[in-house]
């Protein structure tokens, strides 16, 4: 029987979770949040998540490119950018694991950069995972259990570098010794390609501050912000 008013319409596909609705996107930093920037395109502000490594990065770059992935949620589109495919893959291998949501998976990326976390994922380190943000034991074992044999496989996945050892050293032409948060902060550092008299010396800054930072994403942050003045 036909319909009286005309064919019926087909009914609306479900929206996908996943779209990839952009895949790279160049412009001029326009403005910088702890987080995220916003990114001029033709007279378009992107609103783009980064790695607090890529923060030093686009302050010294007028116009660079972002690789993205576009998270769609029922009530928001976010976007995150990575400066190299090496860190969006490992973005979207992070996130196969299960509990790792985007925003985690965008703090491992800050935290630590491709070469530490493969060498940590092998060494099934789950005392440095930890000390990432939204990371606890269960979810670092989760980690090493999902993403050990597949790292395995794919040893290009390390990127260029190494993770730098954690071990005790003076600070500056004091005697004193760093704390653990502290080495942590240095090997990342380290291994996003700061030199460690600069790293140790945003170190020394941060400990004479009122509050220093009790957390590992907000010493690299705060170091980042310091390095960037320097």
């Amino acid at each position: 029987m036909s319909c009286p008013y005309g064919a019926a319409k087909k009914p609306r596909e479900p929206f996908k979770k996943e779209a990839h609705m952009i895949g790279k996107l160049t412009g001029t930093v326009d403005l910088i949040g702890d987080d995220s920037c916003i990114l001029d395109v033709q007279g378009v502000g992107y609103l783009i998540y980064i790695p607090l490594s890529t923060l030093e990065k686009i302050r010294s770059t007028p116009t660079l490119s972002f690789y993205i992935e576009t998270v769609v949620k029922e009530d928001s589109i976010t976007l995150y950018g990575f400066i190299t495919p090496l860190e969006q893959t490992w973005f979207k291998l992070l996130r196969t694991v299960q509990g790792v949501g985007a925003r985690v998976a965008l703090t491992l990326l800050s935290t630590f950069s491709p070469a530490t976390l493969y060498d940590v994922i092998l060494e099934e380190d789950k005392h440095t995972l930890v000390t990432a943000d939204g990371v606890g034991a269960k979810l670092a074992l989760r980690l090493i259990t999902e993403l050990k044999d597949r790292l395995l496989k794919s040893p290009h996945l390390k990127g260029e570098g190494s993770a730098t050892s954690h071990t005790s050293f003076p600070m500056g032409d004091t005697s004193e010794r760093l704390t653990s948060l502290e080495k942590d902060a240095l090997s990342a550092l380290e291994n996003l390609g700061y030199r460690k008299p600069s790293i140790l010396k945003s170190l020394q800054t941060l400990r004479a501050l009122s509050s220093p930072p009790e957390t590992l994403s907000d010493m690299i942050r705060l170091c980042l912000k310091d390095l960037s003045q320097t």
